[in-house]
């Protein structure tokens, strides 16, 4: 515990006001965007879906799972993010894109894989992969998320 963690009397975000309502929700579908690659080089992706889903015990953070195509070599990925609503100045009372690690309570990963499921998962695998290097998941037990990796 740091020295920070001592000083009584600072204001922390969690004493400051949430908004009384919420601004709309982004959507991003159809959207395209650029990120860099870390040789430097730009590359361009279109959201092609996405699944938002609010966290349940925050209620201010929206977890989002998106079905992305890179456009230079299209192919397909899948990206977690999350939108919190904003406590600085700059961004006060709108929707911000997290910058770090997703971190997610179980029930809520299990819900929106539930909901990609149901909305037809299995054709987000490769219909051009063999058998032998499909990858999927499986499984989750009782006492704790697990997946594991098969070739079928």
């Amino acid at each position: 515990m740091g020295a920070h963690r001592t000083n009584k009397g600072l204001q922390t975000r969690r004493d400051c006001a949430l908004p009384s309502t919420w601004p709309e929700l982004p959507n991003n579908i159809g959207k395209t965007k650029r990120i860099p690659a870390i040789d430097g080089r730009i590359r361009h992706f279109r959201i092609e879906d996405e699944i938002i889903h609010p966290q349940s015990n925050s209620n201010r953070k929206i977890i989002v799972l998106q079905k992305m195509r890179f456009i230079e070599e299209d192919r397909i990925e899948f990206r977690f993010g999350y939108y919190m609503i904003g406590m600085k100045p700059k961004a006060k009372g709108r929707w911000v894109w997290g910058q770090f690690c997703l971190l997610i309570p179980q029930e809520d990963l299990m819900a929106i894989l539930e909901e990609e499921k149901n909305e037809g998962g299995s054709k987000t695998i490769n219909p051009t992969m063999n058998k032998a290097s499909r990858v999927l998941f499986r499984g989750c037990c009782p006492d704790g998320l697990f997946f594991s990796l098969h070739s079928d």
